[in-house]
């Protein structure tokens, strides 16, 4: 299914997870995976948004450009940021 995020063995990933009917999902689908890797010496956490359709809200038309549907964040900060919504 379009949008839905492939986990791989022995990736390391932080995923936001919600409780349905007793078990556990991934929230919000591939929004809620975030794979960890390493770049220039620092950890990263990254979505990968190119499985799925995106639309850019100025011209209304499908992203297409790989480099537009990924985001990469330091894995301090996003954790950081995560942390403070939390605390909320």
């Amino acid at each position: 299914m379009s949008g839905t995020p492939r986990l791989l063995r022995n990736e390391d990933v932080v995923l936001f997870l919600t409780q349905w009917k007793g078990s556990y999902w991934i929230h919000s689908i591939v929004l809620g995976k975030f794979s960890v890797t390493e770049q220039e010496n620092r950890l990263v956490a990254f979505n990968d948004l190119n499985n799925i359709g995106l639309i850019d809200p100025v011209t209304r038309r499908e992203i297409t450009q790989p480099d537009k549907k990924s985001n990469h964040i330091p894995l301090q900060d996003f954790l950081r940021e995560v942390h403070s919504l939390i605390a909320r």
